[in-house]
């Protein structure tokens, strides 16, 4: 069937010929090996497996009725017909029995048979071994609950299938900061003459500026020089 579906074939293992010629082990490992097989691709997006008990296969198969008017199939266990549809008294309609060789106890006992002979080989075809697309479900439980086991893992392949097939997101763009021109750090220098003259400004700026201290010393300085000179011209 998958080779009917996609093509894939499970690859045949070669026995290689053995040579009496004894070769020596390599320990160098081989700086080019080969490429692992890519994994296979199955042609089935779900495989639902419903687990059953034999016996409860068998009873289902066994005790159906079929409604011709109501086209309604019933079974004596799990959907009983309406009361007195098998005798049909009170205008109720009369079932009959189901007439399915295909449903007759030695026919679903082979089939059951040829299930599990070949059920191995199944399991480990879709099962983990190779394409891992193979879901068990309970059979053994009521319609109502087998339909809902079914009806969520339908939802979850739908979703695995959406997000297989979603295009890969691309990382965002990192923002650019806009390109600030780089300020000159270098430093201004003037003449030689230039600075000769500023050093000069600086020095008279420095004489000029007396402290209140400074002052007074200075006068009394005055002072002792005019007392001098008065003396000087007395001795005279």
């Amino acid at each position: 069937f998958e080779k009917a579906v996609t093509g894939y074939e499970e690859p045949q293992l070669v026995k290689a010929k053995t040579t009496k010629t004894k070769s020596k082990p390599s320990l160098i490992k081989d700086p080019e090996p080969d490429a692992p097989a890519p994994k296979p691709i199955c042609g089935l997006d779900v495989v639902i497996h419903l687990n059953v008990d034999d016996d409860v296969i068998l009873k289902r198969s066994d005790g159906r009725t079929y409604a011709p008017l109501e086209n309604e199939i019933y079974h004596e266990e799990f959907k009983p017909p309406h009361h007195g549809a098998y005798t049909g008294l009170q205008s109720t309609e009369m079932v009959l029995p189901v007439q399915d060789q295909t449903y007759d106890e030695e026919q679903v006992q082979q089939r059951l048979t040829g299930f599990t002979d070949s059920w191995s080989e199944i399991e480990t075809w879709y099962g983990t071994a190779n394409f891992n697309v193979l879901q068990a479900l309970d059979g053994n439980v009521e319609f109502d609950n087998v339909f809902e086991q079914a009806d969520k893992c339908l939802v979850d392949t739908l979703e695995t299938i959406r997000i297989r097939n979603e295009p890969p997101q691309l990382p965002e763009p990192i923002a650019q900061i806009e390109d600030i021109p780089p300020q000159d750090t270098t430093e201004v220098f003037a003449p030689k003459e230039e600075q000769k003259d500023v050093e000069e400004q600086k020095k008279q700026d420095d004489t000029a500026v007396v402290s209140p201290r400074g002052r007074s010393a200075e006068k009394g300085l005055k002072g002792d020089k005019k007392g001098r000179k008065g003396s000087g011209s007395g001795s005279s």
